[in-house]
């Protein structure tokens, strides 16, 4: 039982720190797309982020980006 909820933890910590990073992440382009002096269109920059940041290939639907695994 305690080996249970300690891998309960252990899950727990890591959804949280793959959560965090990808807001991160999102703030981050949100600002970069929002910034008035660029010159490229603001699309571009938020997915130039997400691409340095290795999320950009992650989607909502897929189980494997949400265990933070990396898409091939």
């Amino acid at each position: 039982m305690i080996l249970f909820v300690g891998a309960v933890g252990v899950d727990v910590m890591r959804f949280e720190s793959q959560r965090s990073k990808l807001q991160h992440t999102l703030d981050q382009a949100v600002l970069a797309a929002a910034d008035l002096d660029q010159m490229s269109p603001p699309r571009t920059g938020g997915r130039r982020l997400l691409r340095k940041s290795g999320s950009h290939q992650c989607r909502a639907s897929d189980n494997r980006c949400r265990r933070g695994a990396q898409l091939s």
